[in-house]
Formats: C-alpha cells, sequence, structure tokens
C-alpha cells in the first residue's frame, strides 16, 4: 500500500491508465532507439519538422494563454471531483482529464527539446 501522497497519485495514475487503456506522450511523441529519428506517431519527422515543432512548443507553452487555460482546467477539473462529484465515475472522469493535460504538457516539454539526429 502506497504511503505518500506522491506514491498514492502515481498509482492511481498508472490503474486509471490500465482500465481505461489509454496511452501516454511516449506514444504521440519518441525517438527510435539506437537511430536517433524522431517520430510523431508513426510518421518519421525530417529535420525542417523538428525545428519548426521544437520552436511550436516553446512557443505554445511560453503564452500566457497557455498558462491560464492549463490552471483553468485543473481548478475546474479539481473542483468537480472534490466538491461536485457524486460518484466514483466523477472521480475516475476527473483523473482521466488531468490525465490528459498531463500527456499534453510531457509531449510539449519533449518536443521543446526536439534536435535533429545529428546535432545531439
Amino acid at each position: 500500500m502506497p504511503k505518500s501522497k506522491e506514491e498514492k497519485h502515481r498509482l492511481l495514475t498508472k490503474e486509471v491508465a490500465d482500465l481505461f487503456n489509454t496511452f501516454g506522450p511516449n506514444d504521440v511523441l519518441y525517438k527510435e532507439d539506437g537511430k536517433g529519428n524522431w517520430y510523431l506517431g508513426d510518421r518519421k519527422l525530417t529535420p525542417a519538422q523538428l525545428s519548426q515543432y521544437a520552436d511550436e512548443a516553446k512557443l505554445i507553452g511560453s503564452t500566457q494563454l497557455w498558462g491560464e487555460i492549463v490552471k483553468c482546467l485543473k481548478y475546474l477539473t479539481n473542483r468537480n471531483m472534490y466538491l461536485r462529484g457524486v460518484t466514483p465515475d466523477d472521480y475516475m472522469a476527473g483523473k482521466l482529464t488531468l490525465f490528459t493535460l498531463k500527456n499534453i504538457e510531457k509531449i510539449l516539454a519533449t518536443a521543446q527539446g526536439l534536435k535533429e539526429p545529428s546535432q545531439e
């Protein structure tokens, strides 16, 4: 049984992911082992795309609007789970929303560091 809040959160996140057959950020944007190629889903990214996506991710992550959207979504989700939630499904729906938002944030963070294979 997990003891700390972080351990409980990690366990619950994993269980929700397994229960609902979700995906993680590494399923969306990932680097192929040994070859240094980056993929977005099944599509290999070109050097120009790597540079463009890195620039776009930096821009998105740095905007005030993006920060406010994330903050608002987290607040509304937590409010709905803890103050308005009635059933376990209400809580699970909230956790799925937070899980998806966290995946998006991780994908953006990964994209910000994209580099051409020869630059690594």
